[in-house]
């Protein structure tokens, strides 16, 4: 990101400012002083707003929408992606302190909100062939910060003809990235087995093994989360 400002000027440079009275931004706070690319009545292409803030960058159908620069009226900045006028994608915002270094949070923004250091908080990586599902989900619940991995067959815990369908045991973890301090487990359970990593330090990324099945997920935000593994017995 940081060729983004750079990019941006080159671009305004190629384009040209073009005054556009005519021509509406949609975005009221920086709806005001429009120059820049303009089609039927709305802004497109590159451009330059102000209003009580100020924006420059690309614009579609009258908003902000691509590679950017936002200004708020206190000084601070976003230099990042933008879609239909909010921040979304990869950026950079910069806090003005008086005196100091410009405060950076990089990272990524979906619908305006802070996502986190990277696009997506987890990601499974891969599963193996008798693995049916993965299912991962923030768990917001949980203080302090934990992992929980709830391990379950198709069918566990009820009877077949071969007598109780066994519940799937976590054999090993292998951590490929970061680290836990802590592995607690819960077996006593009828369906399932739980176990609990606590203590972690993110991005983490490990290889939970089940007999000879594995399953690869990276944790990339910090945060505890709920996985649910289900074999196929």
């Amino acid at each position: 990101m940081k060729q983004l400002i750079g990019l941006i000027c080159l671009g305004w440079i190629f384009t040209g400012p073009v005054l556009a009275q005519n021509c509406k931004v949609l975005l009221p706070s920086i709806s005001g002083k429009y120059e820049g690319g303009c089609e039927k009545d709305k802004a497109n292409g590159m451009g330059n707003s102000s209003g009580t803030d100020s924006y420059e960058g690309n614009f579609k159908n009258g908003y902000p929408d691509g590679l950017g620069r936002y200004t708020w009226s206190n000084g601070n900045f976003f230099v990042g992606i933008f879609k239909s006028g909010k921040r979304q994608g990869e950026g950079t915002m910069h806090y003005i302190v008086t005196g100091k270094t410009d405060s950076l949070i990089k990272g990524f923004y979906n619908k305006d909100q802070y996502v986190g250091e990277f696009e997506f908080p987890y990601v499974i990586k891969s599963k193996s062939f008798a693995i049916k599902t993965v299912n991962v989900s923030p768990d917001s619940k949980q203080t302090p910060t934990q992992i929980t991995i709830e391990l379950l067959a198709v069918g566990s815990g009820t009877e077949d003809i071969k007598g109780t369908v066994p519940k799937p045991s976590m054999s090993t973890i292998e951590v490929l990235k970061g680290n836990y301090q802590q592995r607690t487990e819960m077996t006593n359970l009828d369906k399932k087995n739980v176990y609990y990593l606590s203590n972690i330090k993110f991005p983490f990324s490990a290889s939970f093994k089940i007999g000879d099945e594995e399953v690869v997920i990276d944790f990339n935000n910090s945060g505890s989360y709920k996985v649910e593994i289900v074999t196929n017995q």
